[in-house]
């Protein structure tokens, strides 16, 4: 007797192309992203024994998930851009997988929670030994006349994901120039 393996029903969790996105350079999905999901999709189909969803609508993502919750194999979490694409949610995402007991891939919300911290990110990373590059936190309250800085700096925030928040503005050569681009910065993430 043939055995017929029953695919693995896999959702795929991705950005929200309906909505802004203030870490894309436009702040809105561009032909790139819509290839590059395109070529995606293309290459997952060729995948045998697999059925992928695809849900990117981010109104009824919960609502979607939970409907598929008892009938889907693993969610492939590529949804990087954040609940409703706003990075400081980006964990959400497994929250809500959590919250339904669907198997996903990537990290859990309270590693992400800890890596949107990239001053406790360097501080661990530093203590486990792993080389990373020097830096300073700094708030308003610093007192940077008292810092011992080399010049040119790059000026991230704290928080983010990944390079959100570095512009060509980011390098900074005084004590001056990172007073700027604080101030900027601290008036870009009033605005989110």
């Amino acid at each position: 007797m043939l055995r017929v393996k029953k695919p693995l029903n896999v959702i795929v969790v991705l950005g929200d192309p309906r909505k802004e996105d203030q870490v894309k350079p436009a702040c809105v999905f561009d032909d790139d992203d819509f290839e590059t999901v395109n070529r995606m999709k293309k290459a997952l189909a060729e995948i045998p024994y697999m059925k992928f969803t695809f849900l990117d609508r981010h109104e009824t993502l919960f609502e979607d998930l939970k409907k598929r919750a008892g009938k889907s194999d693993l969610v492939l979490n590529l949804c990087d851009e954040g609940f409703y694409n706003d990075p400081t949610k980006e964990l959400h995402v497994p929250a809500m997988l959590e919250q339904l007991n669907i198997p996903y891939t990537g990290a859990g919300p309270q590693c992400l929670a800890y890596c949107y911290d990239k001053s406790l990110v360097r501080g661990v990373a530093r203590e486990m030994h792993i080389p990373v590059a020097k830096g300073v936190f700094v708030t308003g309250d610093s007192d940077i006349s008292r810092l011992n800085l080399s010049f040119p700096l790059l000026v991230k925030p704290n928080s983010g994901d990944s390079s959100f928040g570095i512009t060509q503005k980011s390098i900074v050569h005084s004590r001056e120039d990172i007073f700027d681009i604080m101030k900027l910065t601290r008036e870009k993430n009033r605005g989110r």
